[in-house]
């Protein structure tokens, strides 16, 4: 009786002990939201060891987004062709302000549209994206390069409107991770020695 007691009891422990670690998952990046009203706004901050270049590539690789932008299924660039077969066609598509996309988030909901707003090479990217029918969000990537050579990236998610309160509405869970996921897929640089 008292084994199987102390047995139970080890296993309680054991489970308690994965699940309290398991809560405590490190993330490396610096996030925050703030809300007020009529106006939400979410940053998200991480170091890498990369090249403002390398990861500008990234940034500036729509296909990709599905693997590291939390609640995008698919982006699709839009482009003015006669041709079917060219209008969703990332060859034919110009890289630049003014320039549309199209958004299939991860739910039931159809496309939205978005739009490239600003862009500066090698430092900053604006879209303007939409993932729900009633809100629309700037999404700005800024690069910086820190004093020690390594490269600072602020993802700023910001929304005005009555339901501006959907940017930051499952963030902790999911969207202050996206910067943590970029991670996951920037390539290694090789330094010339």
């Amino acid at each position: 009786m008292i084994s199987a007691l102390a047995i139970i009891a080890l296993f309680l422990t054991v489970y308690l002990f994965i699940r309290d670690m398991g809560d405590q998952q490190v993330i490396s990046s610096r996030f925050d939201s703030h809300y007020r009203l009529f106006h939400a706004e979410t940053v998200v901050q991480h170091e890498y060891i990369a090249k403002p270049e390398t990861i500008w590539k990234v940034l500036t690789t729509l296909e990709d987004y599905c693997l590291w932008f939390p609640g995008i299924n698919r982006l699709l660039p839009i482009v003015d062709t006669p041709r079917y077969v060219h209008r969703f066609s990332f060859d034919r598509f110009l890289f630049e302000p003014g320039a549309f996309i199209k958004i299939r988030q991860r739910s039931f909901l159809p496309w939205f549209r978005g739009r490239i707003m600003g862009m500066e090479p090698n430092k900053k990217l604006e879209l303007e994206m939409s993932f729900s029918p009633v809100n629309k969000e700037i999404v700005s990537f800024k690069i910086n390069l820190t004093p020690s050579g390594a490269s600072e990236v602020i993802c700023k998610r910001s929304s005005q409107g009555f339901f501006s309160f959907l940017t930051t509405w499952g963030f902790t869970n999911h969207g202050s991770s996206i910067l943590h996921n970029l991670a996951h897929i920037l390539p290694d640089d090789q330094t010339d020695g």
